[in-house]
């Protein structure tokens, strides 16, 4: 089964295009979770990802995706502090391996996306790619394609039935800035799109990132893609602006195949005290509510799964 089918397969059986992100923040977790002490110990994260999915599993529900983003992972390793031990020292990496571990154990047929924005010369993007798929397993990574396509190939050549998400139209607030200018005729993001779509029909995984907060360019590419549909990953929703709401009905209003696409939610999910100052006594039961809030705000019909 390619990327392709596994992103309609999971979308058929979840009734929803949520992404589950799952970014650690450490300042954000519950005061019982933190870690104490010099040691980054993040098994918190466990925790907390195991509260949201038992909440969806005690009502037959799961996500159509998971997306972890492989820096907050990262940046809590210590691989120069020798006088830990090994786990110690890497505690990130390990948090990660777990989690990795677990989503598969409990959902086999739901696609891992390793949010990792790689995109380098030829050789180290090689690299890259092999730590995604290879050493972490994943179905999909996400690319940047600003070295040119000499720099995305590797991913494509390395996992040809797996997903390769390239950057388009992010969701941060400063995309507009390089990915809406003219180059020369029209927007620079145009150009990526032309170049997935011609690699899709070689890596049907071939994919593109468009954030919720550019709903006029969602509207645009999906416009656009509507008769060669492509994968699309979709962050951006809820604490930075971008709307499950609208995105869904930019989907209906250019009857883009919503089976291809997946609404990344991460902080929403998984910290949903984020503007509230802290995670609150009874911060399980926000969790377990937030995810059901996500998971229903991204809810499909059955009629919408397939649209072209």
């Amino acid at each position: 089964m390619n990327y392709r089918e596994k992103l309609e397969n999971s979308a058929a059986i979840a009734k929803s295009l949520f992404c589950f992100g799952i970014d650690p923040v450490l300042e954000l977790f519950p005061e019982e979770l933190r870690p104490t002490g010099s040691v980054l110990d993040i098994s918190g994260i466990n925790t907390l990802v195991h509260t949201a999915l038992e909440a969806l599993e005690e009502r037959g529900l799961r996500p159509a995706a998971f997306k972890p983003n492989i820096g907050y992972f990262a940046v809590c390793d210590r691989p120069l502090q020798f006088e830990l031990s090994p786990v110690e020292r890497f505690a990130g990496s390990v948090a990660l391996a777990e989690i990795m571990r677990d989503l598969r154990a409990r959902f086999p047929d739901v696609p891992v996306i390793l949010d990792s924005k790689r995109g380098d010369i030829a050789r180290s993007s090689e690299n890259y790619a092999a730590e995604a798929f290879s050493c972490w397993g994943a179905d999909a990574v996400t690319v940047s394609p600003w070295m040119g396509d000499d720099s995305v190939q590797p991913f494509l050549d390395a996992a040809p039935d797996g997903g390769v998400y390239v950057l388009a139209r992010t969701s941060n607030p400063g995309a507009a800035r390089f990915q809406n200018r003219p180059a020369p005729e029209e927007p620079l993001y145009r150009y990526v799109i032309e170049s997935v779509r011609e690699a899709s029909g070689s890596c049907p995984g071939a994919g593109i990132v468009v954030g919720a907060t550019a709903p006029a360019e969602l509207r645009d590419i999906t416009s656009g893609l509507c008769h060669t549909p492509v994968p699309l990953l979709i962050p951006g929703t809820g604490h930075q602006g971008g709307s499950a709401e609208e995105v869904l009905s930019v989907l209906r209003d250019t009857r883009y195949p919503a089976d291809l696409v997946r609404i990344n939610i991460s902080s929403g999910t998984l910290f949903p005290w984020l503007h509230d100052g802290g995670a609150p006594p009874h911060w399980r039961r926000a969790v377990r509510e937030a995810v059901l809030i996500a998971h229903e705000s991204t809810r499909i019909k059955p009629d919408e799964e397939r649209l072209r």
